[in-house]
């Protein structure tokens, strides 16, 4: 049963300290509560409180289909799962086969395609193709809408129209191998998870952050079970990105874009 009570109180909260959504550049009110990470990604939609951003509708419902692909990939892991977080699983697969349905088949990997040789997959590991274009679009979207949060909720500052957000995510594979920014996580600080009291989603999820000093600037490094793992960096100036590859950099706004295309 959804408590409408609590949510109103929730979006009373946010919106006393400051109006405005935090995902398209402080030009529009914020009218709804957002969830980063996206509720989808935890196990049986259970999460401590915090991470709660003010968005406006159109932002929120822009990244919908892509946070529920999220929360899928999320689970893509090594390892038992007990009975009710595989009917989950399920219920995943099969809500995104319906709303995507050529995902699952892009998925799918190529015949003869196969997984590096290292003595750290073990053999006959399963896995999965993670670079076809829906899945990447899908991708795309929730990591700049994290890089956008997280810097406002390091900073108190929501990035503006002339800023932007650079994002690239790693698979577990990409971690086997030795292929994750070691330079930038050591930049970053020790590893944060959502807690209240003893409960603790640290095995689903962490971000280690770093910032520049007048907090124009931050660096976010998030890991979700050991499935993948996401680099942001925003910045009030998008020349401050200028160096990076550009189509994964992002401006204010872009989730009213993706709206437009779900």
């Amino acid at each position: 049963m959804v408590d409408y009570g609590k949510k109103i109180r929730m979006l009373e909260r946010l919106k006393s300290k400051q109006r405005f959504c935090v995902f398209c550049g402080g030009n529009t009110e914020g009218n709804t509560v957002d969830h980063v990470p996206p509720i989808v990604t935890f196990d049986l939609r259970s999460r401590p409180a915090g991470y709660e951003f003010l968005a406006c509708r159109e932002c929120n419902h822009g990244s919908r289909r892509a946070d529920e692909v999220f929360g899928l990939i999320s689970r893509f892991h090594p390892g038992p799962i007990d009975s009710r977080r595989k009917n989950e699983l399920d219920k995943l697969l099969h809500s995104v086969g319906q709303k995507d349905q050529w995902l699952l088949y892009e998925m799918m990997p190529e015949i003869g395609d196969s997984l590096p040789k290292t003595p750290r997959i073990p053999p006959n590991t399963r896995h999965m193709n993670v670079s076809g274009p829906i899945l990447n679009r899908r991708m795309r979207t929730s990591c700049g809408k994290m890089g956008l949060a997280f810097h406002f909720r390091i900073t108190g500052e929501i990035v503006p129209p002339n800023g932007g957000v650079f994002y690239r995510w790693y698979s577990n594979v990409n971690r086997l191998m030795d292929e994750m920014p070691d330079d930038f996580i050591r930049l970053c600080g020790p590893p944060e998870t959502l807690k209240q009291g003893t409960w603790s989603v640290e095995k689903q999820f962490t971000v280690s952050t770093a910032a520049s000093p007048d907090g124009q600037f931050t660096g976010h490094f998030s890991t979700f079970r050991f499935s993948f793992a996401v680099l942001t960096i925003a910045a009030h100036d998008i020349s401050l990105l200028a160096d990076a590859p550009q189509e994964n950099v992002l401006r204010p706004g872009f989730l009213k874009i993706e709206s437009e295309d779900f």
